[in-house]
């Protein structure tokens, strides 16, 4: 450890060594894995035991609800993504304009893939729709608006990458089976298989270039169904579920899929590997693929971690490396030189919370950079609607400050019964909101919930209600406001 001038603490931490990038240089193993809601809810050892006999490098969860730090903490590992809810054993950068998106997986010093971890929206299902009478019509216009067109600028993005020809990994809870499984030779052979279906969103990955890796390996639906939805029963879900497959894991520019299994309770169909009891809601997959990582030069990345800023930064074979942190006023606060290595982690401590821009140089060039927010009160969101009483089907503003930029926080309506600080998952398995919206990773903003958001239930009869500020892809509330709805 080095104090620096003005308050800053940072040490130079080597991110991994050439002996253990070389041990898998080419072979990776791929977890993807829904934990329901933090991890939690059943056995958050059991989660971690998971990962352990998965034995993956790298990791995209589900549902994290803010425990990615206390799952690489519990798992030894060092490298992790809050935002993108990603674990790693080899270091974790982001691309500066699409952060949001996608991170940049440094499987040995300079060479690189692009990982995504997606979780689409889960109401309506699918499957349920087609259990409960819907024509397939139906079904394909509920898949294109709830589901298809959170891929846009996922798509906009691959093709980036396709025309770099860097090799992307696309783990995730699609809440959509497979096109693959629903043909017209597997009618019936579940209940809710009542016609085939051309389901949009598998569709899509595959018109991008990507390969289904379990399928990709277990060729066959009917001996291999690899059912991922759901290994639970009541209370934890409902007693009427439409079992079917629908996590995954893409890949595209690999050389081979080598191996995909399932990881889920003992004696269960296609899990080879199991944890008893298991302590999801879905049953994990884990892929095996043959990959030739590419050249991705200068990389820097930073996100808060409690009270410090933590820089990773990668800059093979580039010469006079420093890193420049600077206000938003674009007014430097300090040059580091990274003399030790081209490679490492810069911890910065006491910053004060704002937004910095923090950029890598080579000599006085900008060869890398990102901005963050540093919010060392993250739990104070603050959350604020222009007036307390609306009308029936009156659109309703909502402003919030100080979030902490995860991609899936959230704002939701429920009843005026639930309240700040609650797990609305534990105390109501039906999660019942009547309407949402995602804030889109952004720590202060605003956004109108009507009959665009994602609705259950709109408009709003009269009575009473709470606009929640929701953590990090589950449900716990930090903040509420109570409103009323009047005729």
């Amino acid at each position: 450890m080095i104090r620096l001038a003005a308050g800053l603490i940072f040490a130079l931490i080597p991110l991994c060594t050439q002996a253990a990038a070389k041990e898998q240089s080419d072979t990776l193993r791929i977890l993807s894995f829904n934990i329901l809601y933090g991890g939690d809810e059943i056995d958050f050892q059991k989660v971690v035991e998971v990962i352990q006999k998965a034995n993956p490098d790298v990791v995209g969860i589900q549902e994290a609800e803010g425990n990615i730090p206390k799952l690489a903490s519990a798992l030894g590992w060092k490298y992790y993504d809050s935002r993108l809810h990603l674990l790693s054993k080899y270091p974790i950068f982001c691309d500066s304009i699409h952060q949001w998106y996608y991170a940049f997986i440094e499987i040995k010093p300079g060479k690189s893939i692009a990982m995504f971890n997606i979780h689409l929206p889960s109401d309506p299902y699918g499957p349920d729709l087609i259990r409960d009478g819907a024509s397939v019509e139906e079904v394909l216009k509920n898949e294109y608006q709830l589901r298809y067109s959170e891929l846009d600028t996922f798509e906009l993005i691959f093709r980036e990458l396709a025309q770099k020809n860097i090799p992307t990994i696309v783990t995730g809870d699609f809440n959509s089976p497979s096109h693959r499984d629903w043909t017209a030779e597997m009618k019936m052979m579940r209940r809710h298989m009542q016609y085939p279906v051309d389901w949009v969103v598998s569709k899509r990955m595959e018109e991008n270039g990507f390969v289904d890796t379990y399928r990709s390996h277990n060729v066959d639906p009917k001996k291999n169904p690899g059912l991922t939805w759901t290994p639970a029963a009541p209370p934890i879900v409902g007693t009427n579920e439409t079992h079917d497959r629908i996590d995954f894991i893409w890949a595209r520019g690999v050389d081979r899929v080598l191996n995909s299994t399932l990881i889920g309770e003992a004696l269960s169909n296609d899990v080879s590997i199991a944890v008893s009891p298991f302590p999801s809601d879905h049953r994990a997959v884990l892929s095996s693929l043959l990959v030739e990582p590419v050249s991705t030069q200068a990389l820097v990345r930073a996100f808060s971690d409690s009270s410090n800023l933590r820089v990773c930064l990668s800059a093979e074979g580039i010469p006079n490396v420093s890193l420049q942190i600077k206000s938003t006023e674009d007014t430097p606060i300090k040059t580091i030189p990274v003399t030790a290595a081209t490679q490492g982690e810069v911890v910065l401590a006491d910053l004060p919370s704002a937004t910095y821009r923090i950029s890598l140089l080579s000599g006085s060039e900008e060869i890398a950079f990102t901005d963050v927010v540093h919010n060392c009160n993250a739990s104070e969101v603050i959350l604020r609607l222009p007036k307390f009483e609306f009308n029936v089907g009156e659109p309703i503003p909502v402003f919030w400050e100080r979030a902490t930029e995860n991609r899936y926080d959230w704002i939701a309506i429920y009843a005026d019964s639930f309240r700040t600080q609650e797990d609305f998952y534990r105390n109501d398995t039906t999660t019942n909101y009547f309407i949402y919206s995602y804030t889109g990773a952004k720590s202060s903003g605003s956004l109108v919930l009507d009959k665009n958001s994602k609705v259950k239930d709109w408009p709003l009869p009269i009575g009473k209600y709470r606009m929640h500020f929701l953590l990090d892809d589950g449900y716990t509330s930090v903040v509420s406001i109570p409103f009323i709805v009047k005729p």
